[in-house]
């Protein structure tokens, strides 16, 4: 979630695009400068950094094909970096589609969204998004908490082994007030009529 919400890439990501990047760099010397000697004996299947940064793309979740031996143009770095950035976003994306967590950020992604109504979303894997610019704190970190599942609700609360009561199904997690459907952030924010209160609350919005 730290990597869809903030719009930071994964370390394994970013150590990738900094090693194309040295390599499209060694590509713009001249043959006689010393590195472009070194990345000859690198294509030639000698054991390098080169055969490293072939590994780790071959290992990514979505994995990336690297032919050394061809001839490369600084361009084709280019197009190489992109791969590497779509593979990065799927990664992200699976992670956040297969989250039993996180119910309103998993409903956000471009699958579910294409799931549902059958058209493309614009919604971007990863970005820092605009609710981390709540001006007051405690809204700030209320607005986290909700979209994180990290709050006290019964649908994650119920989750956890606690002293020697074991995790409870989802579908056991009832809400606190009505008692008919799982207490998820949902049903608080939009369905539930078992409490005076946050029909108050909801009728301030809707």
């Amino acid at each position: 979630m730290l990597f869809s919400e903030t719009g930071m890439w994964p370390v394994k990501y970013r150590r990738l695009v900094l090693a194309l990047r040295y390599w499209q760099y060694a590509l713009s010397l001249p043959n006689d400068h010393f590195l472009s000697c070194a990345m000859a004996d690198a294509v030639n299947g000698n054991s390098s950094w080169m055969s490293d940064l072939v590994h780790a793309l071959r290992r990514l979740p979505h994995p990336i094909s690297l032919d050394v031996s061809r001839d490369w143009r600084l361009v084709d770095i280019d197009n190489l970096i992109e791969t590497v950035e779509r593979s990065c976003l799927k990664d992200i994306d699976d992670f956040m589609a297969s989250s039993p967590k996180a119910l309103l950020l998993h409903h956000c992604s471009p699958r579910a969204a294409h799931l549902h109504n059958g058209h493309a979303s614009q919604y971007v894997v990863s970005a820092f998004r605009s609710y981390l610019l709540v001006p007051i704190p405690a809204h700030r970190k209320a607005l986290v908490r909700l979209l994180t599942s990290s709050h006290t609700l019964a649908v994650e609360v119920l989750r956890w082994t606690e002293r020697r009561r074991p995790p409870i199904p989802r579908d056991e997690r009832l809400c606190r007030y009505c008692r008919q459907e799982v207490e998820d952030e949902a049903h608080v924010l939009l369905y539930c009529d078992g409490s005076d209160d946050l029909r108050a609350l909801r009728s301030e919005f809707f």
